[in-house]
């Protein structure tokens, strides 16, 4: 994202804990420690002391396996949350309405973040000229993704925080669907046999395929698709 020129809070990652707790005792609170990997929804700890990022330290590199291997620690952006899905073929970018979800615990945000308590769309609380920058952001990453020889299709998500000084990103979540394979015709010895009719089992026997996934928060420098 740095070579996309998109806003975003400052970082540092980290693979050793040791490092990473030395790093946070140097910093001091407030800040966000992150598991950089797939944590459903549970990997962002907003730490308000130090003493708090050294647990959240400690529980990215032992609770969440292989999504949280790299621990990243940033600056803690002030302002709502509100996220922006857009569509795109690797050149154009399409954005659907905004959406803002509710994801720390108790009244008044108080607790920890959960994967998400519920949601509403779109978001009346933007102001005058925001959502044209995030979109503006969203194609920013497109144009340096196909700039970089990895051009990205499907649904583009951006996590956005609404600071004073406008929009800067979370973190991005890119998705899309495994092509479906054509379908195939077998051939007799008198006469080709017509198309087989796709299954009529039930979803729970006929497993639909999976989309795939590629998480990209704030320290990461460029969305992967596999």
């Amino acid at each position: 994202m740095s070579r996309a020129g998109v806003p975003t809070a400052a970082y540092e990652a980290f693979t050793d804990e040791q490092a990473c707790c030395d790093y946070v005792r140097k910093l001091g609170g407030p800040v966000v420690v992150k598991a950089d990997g797939l944590a459903a929804g549970k990997g962002v700890i907003v730490a308000s002391t130090t003493e708090e990022a050294l647990a959240g330290v400690h529980e990215c590199f032992t609770a969440f396996g292989d999504a949280g291997s790299v621990v990243v620690v940033e600056e803690m952006l002030e302002g709502p949350e509100c996220s922006l899905l857009a569509l795109t073929d690797g050149k154009t970018v399409v954005p659907l309405a905004t959406s803002q979800d509710h994801k720390r615990a108790l009244d008044g945000d108080r607790g920890p973040n959960t994967g998400g308590m519920g949601v509403y769309s779109p978001v009346p609380i933007l102001l005058p000229g925001e959502l044209e920058q995030m979109v503006e952001i969203e194609e920013k990453v497109v144009a340096q993704l196909a700039a970089e020889g990895n051009p990205y299709s499907g649904c583009l998500y951006g996590g956005f925080m609404l600071t004073k000084d406008g929009p800067k990103v979370l973190e991005f979540n890119a998705s899309r669907a495994p092509a479906t394979p054509a379908p195939t015709r077998r051939a007799s010895a008198s006469r080709a046999s017509p198309t087989p009719r796709p299954s009529t089992a039930s979803p729970s026997t006929t497993p639909a395929p999976a989309s795939t996934t590629t998480v990209i928060r704030s320290p990461t420098a460029a969305a992967s698709s596999t």
